[in-house]
């Protein structure tokens, strides 16, 4: 579908939509939902159900995908932008608070989305446009593919190595995460009680190399994206 007997063109430009107002999520959506922006194709929005939607098993809340645009309706409230990837067809919407139109978006054109993943009765499954821009070069195209098929990779890999390499302290990073804040991390989920892990507890199982200050910003980081929270006291912890 990239290739261009389907009339698709780049063209100079960049969008970046910030009309929107987007509900602040409930404490406990922030602590289930991951705030990293996942690369996803058209065909993986269509899995799970927005409320939990998730890409290779962790939460996704904010997804980005690179389409073409293949029709373009617009009414008083918002543009709807049909748009296709290699995998298939979905809708983007882009709700109107102004006249504030984009003309740099056009039918047979290349877009990158930043978005949300919905549905609704009437409109069916569908991506809410946080932010919306056309792509000026193919290569941003082949470099999301790539994004997309590395995720999946590290994903399989993961699961295949299971936590073994975290207990003995190797070089586990979870996507998005650095070395020290991955084996944190997993340490954490790896913890079975009902409170979850006490922190003196958690930095006796850490390699060594880590130190107490370390652990505390990487808990407080690990806290604030949303991968764990506090239980009885804030000294435990337990993932999301």
């Amino acid at each position: 579908m990239w290739e261009s007997k389907n009339n698709t063109s780049m063209n100079n430009g960049g969008y970046m939509d910030e009309s929107y107002s987007v509900p602040t999520p409930a404490v406990e959506n922030r602590r289930t939902e991951s705030n990293c922006i996942i690369p996803v194709t058209v065909k993986q929005l269509y899995k799970g159900t927005p409320d939990k939607f998730t890409v290779g098993g962790h939460p996704a809340k904010h997804v980005c995908i690179y389409a073409v645009v293949r029709k373009i309706d617009i009414v008083a409230t918002k543009i709807s932008y049909e748009i296709e990837d290699q995998t298939g067809k979905i809708t983007a919407i882009r709700w109107l608070e102004v006249e504030d139109r984009d003309d740099s978006i056009q039918v047979n054109k290349y877009v990158r989305i930043i978005g949300i993943v919905r549905e609704q009765a009437d409109l069916g499954r569908h991506l809410f446009i946080l932010c919306m821009e056309p792509v000026n070069k193919l290569c941003q195209v082949y470099s999301h593919l790539l994004e997309i098929t590395d995720l999946a990779l590290s994903e399989d890999k993961r699961a295949e190595n299971g936590t073994e390499n975290v207990n003995g302290h190797g070089d586990v990073v979870i996507h998005g995460l650095g070395k020290y804040p991955s084996i944190v991390l997993q340490i954490i989920r790896d913890c079975s009680d009902g409170d979850g892990i006490e922190k003196n507890d958690l930095l006796s199982k850490l390699p060594n190399d880590i130190t107490a200050p370390q652990v505390d910003e990487i808990l407080e980081s690990l806290t604030s994206e949303g991968h764990i929270y506090t239980t009885c006291t804030d000294d435990y912890y337990k993932a999301t």
